[in-house]
């Protein structure tokens, strides 16, 4: 496999001219999003707000699994403000990805969730709700 940076330039040509089909792309995803390379993430970040404002739902989506996938519950504040833009979508695979971070480590996620849901702007306060209300109730130790 070729080196993160190069794979993330990758993924973002890909995005971005839609020439080629998700197959194509696909093993670079995984192995982006399976590189624990934090060092990526900055420029992720900047790649996901470049797409939102192109409202590049497709980029925004692949962007959100690599981010899901080398930060994992870290990655929520960004995918929530991410899904707090309506780029005209179903937002289906962008759901996925934070509901899997909601389940998987829920005494994190909630925090963040809550801070969304008391949000000043109304985008915010509503994924703040939608996340607050998927994810999975705090487990409690028998006393």
């Amino acid at each position: 496999m070729i080196g993160t940076a190069a794979a993330l330039d990758a993924v973002v040509r890909h995005a971005t001219d839609l020439e080629d089909d998700y197959d194509d792309i696909a093993p670079t995803l995984t192995a982006l999003a399976e590189s624990g390379d934090a060092a990526l993430v900055p420029r992720l970040e900047a790649a996901m707000s470049q797409f939102l404002d192109e409202q590049n739902f497709y980029g925004r989506d692949l962007i959100a699994a690599v981010l899901a996938g080398i930060q994992g519950t870290a990655a929520l504040p960004t995918l929530l403000h991410a899904a707090a833009r309506d780029l005209n979508d179903d937002q289906d695979s962008l759901s996925v990805e934070i509901i899997e971070l909601l389940e998987a480590d829920p005494e994190a996620a909630r925090p963040i969730a809550q801070s969304f849901a008391t949000a000043d702007a109304p985008a915010l306060r509503r994924v703040g709700v939608w996340a607050w209300a998927s994810s999975p109730a705090p487990t409690r130790s028998p006393s």
